[in-house]
């Protein structure tokens, strides 16, 4: 895996902004996270079109915190470079 996926501290940092995440699945639909990892729409649509607008107030905390779910691994990018 050449990157590991840390969502529980960005799932706090929404439920902190007072964005239900109880059902995950269900709020994964509502900003079309689909059409993102597709490459049809930027991150910051899939944010202003979502309950994540509520946190776009703060748009660099909200991108940041997204780009830190993504853990790279140095090991295996190494790997793949050799």
């Amino acid at each position: 895996m050449l990157v590991r996926l840390r969502y529980q501290p960005f799932v706090q940092y929404l439920t902190e902004a007072g964005i239900d995440m109880a059902d995950l699945p269900a709020w994964l639909a509502t900003i079309d996270l689909d059409a993102h990892e597709r490459g049809e729409i930027t991150a910051a649509t899939c944010w202003t079109g979502s309950p994540l607008r509520r946190c776009a107030a703060r748009p660099r905390d909200l991108e940041r915190r997204w780009l830190d779910m993504f853990d790279r691994s140095a090991e295996m990018f190494e790997l793949a470079q050799d």
